[in-house]
């Protein structure tokens, strides 16, 4: 099936986003609130459907989005009521609970043989809640795969960035996680728990 078959179904098409590989619609489908991705030409097509592959390994688990239906040029999920981390109006201390979570996710992706290739970057592809619940975003890079697993790496990246460890920490662990990958997960845990302490 294609998105214009998919069209007679949906209620209230509105479009929310635009990116470089797909268009991203809010809609209702069958009663529910959803949002649509969908391919923005044929030769991205298959990224579409790479996306709902992992999503369909990731079914079941809320920090993820849950997908309903996927055809040959997009795909649609149940609507994630959240708003980019970039504009979340948060505190230092709410910060490092957020991150503590993506952590978690990442660890729990990587265990699952599923590199989602941007962890450096969360500004726009890490959904947060009233609650301050977390929702990873944005598949269409991701592969399934043993051979690297990548996510807390680059992950750390961003803790450089963002002051909670230094670069040659960052290196040191990075080489030791594909060995130990529990004991430097262990390892982050603590240098952000020690930050969280440090914004209480």
């Amino acid at each position: 099936m294609r998105f214009e078959e998919l069209r007679g179904h949906l209620n209230n098409l509105q479009l929310i986003g635009s990116g470089w590989r797909s268009y991203v619609y809010r809609s209702s489908l069958c009663g529910k609130d959803v949002a649509i991705k969908v391919a923005k030409e044929k030769g991205l097509e298959e990224a579409i459907r790479k996306e709902a592959r992992i999503l369909e390994k990731l079914k079941g688990i809320k920090n993820f989005p849950q997908i309903i239906v996927w055809g040959d040029d997009f795909l649609v999920y149940e609507f994630i009521d959240g708003i980019p981390f970039e504009k979340c109006n948060i505190t230092p201390q709410q910060k490092v609970l957020i991150l503590l979570k993506v952590l978690e996710l990442a660890y729990l992706l990587d265990s699952m043989c599923i590199s989602r290739d941007e962890f450096q970057r969360l500004d726009k592809n890490l959904l947060v809640d009233k609650d301050l619940e977390v929702y990873i975003i944005d598949f269409e890079r991701g592969n399934i795969s043993c051979k690297r697993k990548t996510n807390i790496t680059q992950l750390m990246q961003l803790f450089v960035r963002e002051g909670y460890m230094d670069l040659k920490k960052a290196i040191d662990l990075g080489r030791a996680y594909a060995k130990e990958p529990k004991k430097v997960v262990h390892e982050l845990k603590n240098l952000l728990e020690k930050a969280l302490r440090e914004t209480s």
